[in-house]
């Protein structure tokens, strides 16, 4: 092991002289420490890059996120036996595991009668006891420092609210052997630091609460460095357990994720409906194709040119144009020959790098239809953990093989405003993820599944001008764009119903200051002088990508616009109205593809993503999915709690009369994303 530094200086040359003596001493203290554990600290890799600790590892972390927690914060050296009996011990298996079982029982019976700081006991019953010290031999630390451990453990729990965490009682062990309950985690020394206090009060922020939750929020984040830990307890079970029955299959919110599970909820239930989900189920579908051949094909360039080089710029950019066209249509015709045999273009993997994505695409394929299988209850109730963990990896991993920065934006871990790299493995920490716009992350799993190339699924922003003299409309100019689009967007603005939204979307608006082509003008009989006095009114809208209105779309109501200065103002009282006056079948005008006017298509909301909270940038989000036809029958999906709405109200303690609009208000819910399917 060498250190090297930017200069040959005296330190450094000490560095490299005596570390080898300071991993051999280092081995030697985490030996002493965890006389138990398998320990393996990988000497190919820089110092703290891996260390290994039982059923634990880390890897790739800096110095001070390993050693110091392992090592140095040990105060009081554990009981343990001498050396010699030891590996007397490891040599007779069954005497260690008698052992072992003894000790258990002994802690067991020693805690089961202890009580922490608010009165509650340490260990509730035998089931905790062994989730609890599953991961912590009884035989490593004295009793003491373990009831210790424990009421550190239990305090922190105390303010789990509070820091808006969840710990488990798998935590409890990784912070055991990372020597996090030495010292109650709840305590934070800036508490006692006059001046940072001041700059908090003069904030008007409580002080001592705020470093509360940031030390309890770290140990949190210290635990979730090491696995992705299971709830103790879903939903589910609680609402049994209140004899009330699941209306659903939920979703289980390890930190940041009510955005993610949201939006799943609320898109299986789309596809599912609309056919989507069946045809990822029969094989991979010809929009997968077209995003990796886009990722392998050489794009054109202007320098490629084959013309003369002092051609003019609007030469070349003809060229580049035709040359651009040329490649998409290519992509299109390649991508639909390989979705007919997927088998064999993995088989000649050409271009090189298709195979590897596509056997990819098949991983994470294969798990978003189990998790929508289990959610749509083909795979029995509870709370899918498995399925939802299997899903988000695979989609991590695609995304990593397709370099889609969006995909890994979401699940890769953030430190500021970067983010790290993959894990070993590419391992997901779900407690690690980052806050996202519901919006957004239903824009990634689309674009996943090659959603935005279907013909059937989307739509084309379209912008028509009409030049009016005397009140006679004389052009029409329409301008249609080439990106197809699985979503859209307009705003709420002032609104308090969706259709209402959708009509103040599509009126126009007087552009008197836009000057009318004059190529355009011989066709009108206006002069360039009358043109530019009359009336010029302009339209946005929506044209079908196909030759028929989608089967489906997603509408997001923006429930939030920017004031002069910048700043994002949260438009709360549209968002509630429009779900308090909500009606499920919208009329949504799509225009045909030359000029005429609009023709109206109903759509009915299969299921909607609410927010609740002071600010886009923070709260909560849920959703409300509808069962048969009706309007009344609404399941609230809250992560893993799925209840009707009375059964919702009553654990959330909201007063309910069995009017879901009502328990919306109760809750301050805004409607923001609406997925709804063409009724037939």
């Amino acid at each position: 092991m060498k250190v090297s530094g930017s200069g040959d200086s005296a330190l450094m040359r000490f560095i490299d002289k005596h570390l080898p003596r300071l991993g051999k001493l280092l081995h030697r203290l985490v030996r002493l420490v965890y006389p138990d554990k398998k320990i393996r600290v990988d000497r190919s890799m820089p110092a703290g890059a891996g260390v290994e600790i039982g059923n634990y590892s880390i890897s790739k972390l800096p110095d001070h996120e390993v050693i110091p927690r392992v090592v140095t914060r040990q105060t009081t050296p554990p009981a343990r036996q001498n050396s010699t009996a030891t590996h007397q011990e490891r040599k007779e298996p069954g005497t260690e595991v008698q052992g072992t079982e003894a000790a258990n029982e002994a802690l067991y019976r020693a805690l089961e009668h202890q009580r922490d700081t608010a009165g509650n006991l340490l260990v509730s019953s035998r089931k905790e006891f062994e989730g609890l010290f599953a991961s912590v031999p009884a035989n490593t630390f004295s009793q003491k420092q373990l009831e210790r451990f424990l009421t550190h453990f239990r305090k922190a729990q105390c303010y789990e609210e509070e820091a808006g965490v969840v710990f488990t009682n798998g935590m409890f062990g990784a912070l055991v052997n990372l020597n996090r309950l030495n010292e109650d985690p709840t305590h934070n020394a800036l508490v006692h630091d006059p001046e940072v206090a001041a700059v908090y009060q003069a904030q008007g922020i409580d002080f001592v609460v705020e470093a509360r939750k940031q030390a309890v929020k770290g140990l949190f984040d210290t635990a979730c460095i090491v696995d992705n830990f299971d709830p103790d307890k879903t939903w589910a079970e609680t609402l049994q357990a209140m004899q009330m029955q699941p209306a659903g299959t939920g979703l289980y919110n390890y930190s940041n994720m009510c955005f993610m599970n949201s939006s799943l909820q609320a898109l299986t239930t789309l596809w599912e409906s609309s056919g989507v989900l069946n045809e990822i189920r029969a094989g991979i579908p010809v929009g997968v194709f077209i995003n990796i051949l886009d990722q392998l094909t050489y794009v054109p360039q202007r320098a490629d040119y084959p013309g003369p080089k002092d051609a003019s710029r609007e030469a070349i950019n003809d060229w580049l144009a035709a040359a651009t066209n040329e490649r998409a249509q290519d992509i299109r015709d390649r991508a639909m020959q390989m979705a007919g045999n997927p088998q064999r273009a993995i088989a000649e993997d050409n271009p090189r790098g298709m195979a590897d994505r596509l056997r990819a695409y098949q991983k994470v394929s294969g798990a978003f239809v189990r998790l929508a299988d289990a959610l749509d209850g083909r795979s029995g109730g509870g709370t899918p953990v498995h399925s939802q963990k299997a899903f988000l990896q695979a989609l991590l991993e695609y995304g990593i093989i397709m370099d889609n920065t969006g995909v890994k934006g979401v699940l890769m871990p953030r430190r500021g405003n970067e983010s790290e790299k993959p894990l070993p493995g590419h391992k997901l920490l779900l407690a690690r993820i980052s806050q996202q716009d519901p919006e957004e992350f239903l824009s990634r799993i689309s674009e996943v599944f090659g959603v935005e190339h279907r013909l059937d699924c989307t739509v084309r922003n379209v912008d028509r001008k009409q030049l009016i003299h005397n009140g006679v409309v004389k052009d029409t100019a329409v301008l249609i764009h080439n990106s197809k689009q699985p979503l859209i967007s307009m705003s709420a603005k002032g609104q308090q119903t969706l259709q209402g939204c959708i009509n103040a979307f599509q009126k126009g608006e007087v552009v008197n200051d836009y000057k009318w082509p004059v190529e355009r003008l011989p066709g009108t009989g206006l002069t360039e002088r009358e043109a530019e006095e009359a009336e010029k009114v302009r339209q946005v809208g929506f044209v079908p990508s196909g030759h028929t209105a989608p089967k489906q779309l997603v509408l997001q109501t923006k429930i939030f616009e920017y004031d002069d200065n910048g700043q994002k103002k949260y438009l709360k009282q549209e968002g509630q109205d429009i779900l308090t006056n909500f009606q499920r079948t919208v009329e949504i005008p799509l225009y045909p593809r030359g000029d005429g006017e609009p023709e109206y298509v109903s759509y009915r909301v299969k299921a909607i993503v609410c927010h609740a909270g002071d600010s886009l940038d923070s709260g909560h989000y849920m959703t409300l999915k509808f069962r048969g036809e009706g309007e009344e029958d609404v399941v609230f999906c809250d992560d893993d709690l799925v209840a009707s709405p009375e059964d919702y109200a009553r654990v959330r303690s909201y007063q309910s009369s069995g009017n879901w609009r009502e328990l919306c208000a109760q809750r301050g819910l805004c409607g923001y994303v609406y997925v709804m399917e063409k009724e037939h």
